[in-house]
């Protein structure tokens, strides 16, 4: 679990930074993580950067897969 904490705080952590321009107003993190554990990055990095829009998206990781599967038919 702390593993997989600190990977999630560095992915915020460089969004972030790659996010301080002017024209980033949004940020969108795709995430498979339970909500108690990215709440508390959220709200964290809410505080830190209160001018940009933080949205939170929950895909599963074989989301993609039958997405594609569904196309090839």
């Amino acid at each position: 679990m702390k593993r997989l904490t600190s990977i999630l705080a560095a992915a915020l952590l460089a969004l972030a930074g790659a996010a301080g321009t002017p024209a980033a107003e949004r940020l969108t993190v795709m995430t498979s993580y339970p909500e108690a554990v990215v709440s508390r990055f959220e709200e964290a990095f809410e505080r830190r950067h209160p001018e940009i829009r933080l949205q939170i998206l929950w895909r599963m990781p074989h989301d993609r897969c039958r997405r594609r599967w569904a196309t090839r038919r």
